[in-house]
């Protein structure tokens, strides 16, 4: 089943597959595409990445100092930090 995750750029080994993808809530990805201009069809795959913030800004900072978002199956995830794919990023709108 895919899931929504933000991430700040592709593991140097892949180059492919995020490097640190964090789980966001469906309710939390949806409103991110509200402010950012996305569509689900722009974050369906992983390249091109889905960028909706720079760096410093506040919904990168928001978004735990990340920049893109995708919507993919987090089994492809597998060198990624359990507790990040597995739990939502707490976030204060």
């Amino acid at each position: 089943m895919k899931q929504y995750f933000v991430h700040n750029g592709f593991s140097a080994g892949s180059g492919k597959l995020p490097a640190d993808p964090q789980l966001i809530s469906e309710q939390d990805a949806d409103k991110l595409m509200q402010f950012a201009g996305l569509e689900p069809k722009h974050v369906g795959n992983l390249t091109p990445p889905a960028q909706f913030a720079e760096e410093g800004d506040w919904l990168f900072r928001l978004f735990a100092n990340n920049r893109f978002l995708c919507y993919a199956d987090p089994t492809l995830f597998s060198h990624a930090c359990p507790r990040k794919k597995g739990e939502p990023l707490a976030l204060n709108w």
